[in-house]
């Protein structure tokens, strides 16, 4: 059970910890270490997904199916116009899919701060960066850096990008994993502050919206910049859509630019 995957993993934390004396004769166990205590902690969460595992389900194949699809509605895209125009449009839609897919960490610390503030207050046997350092590594290595590579693997190749780059394959998945970071980041970050469902998913959504919105494809930074409203700068999406453009179009500018 879940219980048993939680409270398996204290007593784990338990036995590693060594056994000291107090003043009286009285035996007390020092807390382990905190590589142990990450150790130990991301096991936890490693049983925990893999008996409850429709989260990561979820992200793997809603990743694959949109890989597959925009990889076949894209597919062989040609170098006239419209296949640039196909280009541009495809390569903001994937990190704006990573986005949307980045939102599932909203309730990464607000569901577990029940668990985390119980555990403190009675066991105090695993520190605050050993609880922290394990949740990121989790979600952040399990969950955000494989999905991604289903894009550079499957659409990349079906839709014909960069063909002739082989190197560009490799900066065009590292873009899109530090997409999916930054925006499960920043998820974290809202889902911190212990708002409700309802109004935290709100929040996700919006952002998410605004991401696409000053990305640099609906509204040009040319025009955002003309009316002194520069919001693309703290926009994670327009740096990803400026580097997916420079890593696709960047070899093929002139000397003159």
């Amino acid at each position: 059970s879940r219980g048993g995957v939680k409270w398996g993993a204290l007593g784990a934390l338990g036995m590693c910890g060594q056994q000291g004396s107090v003043g009286g004769g009285r035996a007390v166990r020092e807390r382990a270490g905190v590589l142990t205590q990450v150790l130990v902690l991301s096991e936890r969460l490693v049983l925990t997904a893999a008996r409850h595992p429709m989260l990561m389900a979820l992200q793997y194949v809603g990743a694959l199916f949109l890989a597959v699809c925009l990889g076949l509605i894209f597919r062989d895209v040609g170098d006239d116009l419209y296949g640039v125009q196909d280009r541009f449009g495809v390569l903001f839609f994937i990190p704006f899919c990573l986005v949307l897919l980045g939102m599932s960490s909203l309730p990464v610390f607000r569901d577990e701060i029940a668990l985390f503030t119980h555990e403190q207050a009675n066991k105090q046997i695993y520190g605050y960066p050993a609880y922290f350092l394990s949740v990121l590594l989790f979600d952040l290595v399990m969950v955000r850096t494989i999905p991604p590579c289903f894009f550079a693997v499957i659409s990349y190749q079906m839709i014909g990008l960069n063909s002739g780059c082989d190197s560009c394959l490799l900066t065009f998945a590292l873009i899109l994993i530090l997409t999916n970071v930054m925006s499960a980041l920043i998820a974290m970050a809202v889902g911190a502050f212990r708002f409700s469902t309802a109004f935290s998913n709100l929040v996700g959504a919006l952002l998410a919206l605004l991401f696409a919105l000053f990305a640099g494809f609906l509204v040009s930074k040319k025009t955002m910049k003309k009316n002194q409203f520069p919001l693309y700068l703290a926009d994670p999406m327009a740096y990803s859509y400026e580097a997916l453009l420079i890593n696709q179009f960047g070899h093929q500018l002139t000397p003159r630019g």
